[in-house]
């Protein structure tokens, strides 16, 4: 089945369902939340009720101050499902196409009507339920949720529309990556539709002593072939999206092709976030260290191992 045939099948899904749960992946992005809200927003419109699960506890930055000034969008979390659901629920997830990587995995069992959308790379532990539609094609998960919105033929509030572009401009490191033709006619069309650039690079602003923090990791860094390496202090701790945007950060300078950075999530484990500009494919690299993910972008968790230990570990698989 092709990709527009999958997307025609979902169609069929959506009009056949009453009630709507959306789910990202832990640890929500712009790019997850945007989709989730995006889809929520498309819900409305065709009079349908949809719930977004969020079963995080903290939020980075861009996505907290989401939450807090979005309106007319229904939040619970996992436990709360069961509550509002219908024989006819619809689980939709976004922005992930692993199970264990889900906001709530148990949801996941108990739903048997479920469409998957993403724009990731497939892997062995790929969701196999229900309807999965994956477009790699896609920049991002809002780039393919504006495209489903286009379909429709809705308006949506340009909130929403700014909302979805930041999750593009996030995704492609301000264009810079996974970025061809169509993803820059999605943003024509969320610009056209009223997104403000402005305000997303506003959803986008950084804290300024996480910046300086970011930074002197990226003092430490070690070029191999065209591939930026480096590392945080052992004995700080550093958030996911934290490693993620020193990768990004790193890849912006001349005669980098991929980046990696390490840093101790926990007492117990070691992350790495991995970045490519297409040509060294990070997902395969990431796969053989425990991880996943796509050409651009990966990452991988270690348990009990030191940062030396995964670093002396990854050298000896990029090298």
């Amino acid at each position: 089945m092709t990709t527009l045939e999958k997307l025609n099948n979902m169609k069929e899904k959506i009009n056949q369902a009453s009630t709507m749960f959306l789910m990202g992946h832990v640890y929500l992005d712009l790019d997850a939340i945007g989709s989730c809200i995006g889809l929520a927003s498309l819900f409305q419109q065709l009079g349908k009720t949809s719930y977004i699960i969020i079963n995080d506890t903290e939020n980075e930055l861009a996505v907290a101050q989401v939450l807090e000034k979005i309106k007319n969008v229904k939040i619970i979390k996992g436990s709360e499902v069961d509550q509002y659901r219908t024989p006819d629920s619809l689980l939709i997830i976004v922005d992930t196409n692993k199970r264990e990587l889900v906001q709530d995995q148990q949801i996941l069992d108990k739903m048997d009507n479920v469409i998957v959308l993403d724009h990731h790379d497939e892997g062995i532990d790929t969701i196999r339920k229900g309807l999965v539609i994956i477009d790699k094609e896609s920049s991002s998960a809002c780039e393919l949720v504006t495209l489903i919105i286009h379909d429709y033929e809705v308006t949506l509030k340009e909130e929403i529309n700014t909302l979805l572009l930041a999750g593009i401009v996030l995704d492609t490191n301000n264009f810079v990556v996974k970025t061809d033709a169509r993803t820059f006619y999605v943003a024509y069309l969320l610009t056209r539709a009223g997104a403000d650039t402005s305000k997303v690079q506003y959803l986008l602003k950084q804290d300024i002593d996480e910046y300086i923090e970011r930074q002197k990791v990226i003092t430490n860094v070690e070029v191999i072939d065209k591939i930026a390496l480096t590392k945080g202090a052992e004995d700080l701790r550093y958030r996911r999206e934290d490693l993620a945007k020193i990768a990004d950060t790193l890849l912006q300078f001349k005669g980098i092709e991929a980046s990696f950075v390490i840093g101790r999530l926990d007492h117990n484990t070691v992350g790495i976030s991995a970045r490519s500009m297409g040509n060294l494919k990070v997902g395969e690299l990431m796969s053989q260290i425990g991880g996943g993910g796509d050409s651009h972008e990966a990452a991988a968790k270690i348990e009990d191992k030191s940062i030396r230990e995964v670093e002396t570990r990854l050298k000896q698989i990029i090298m």
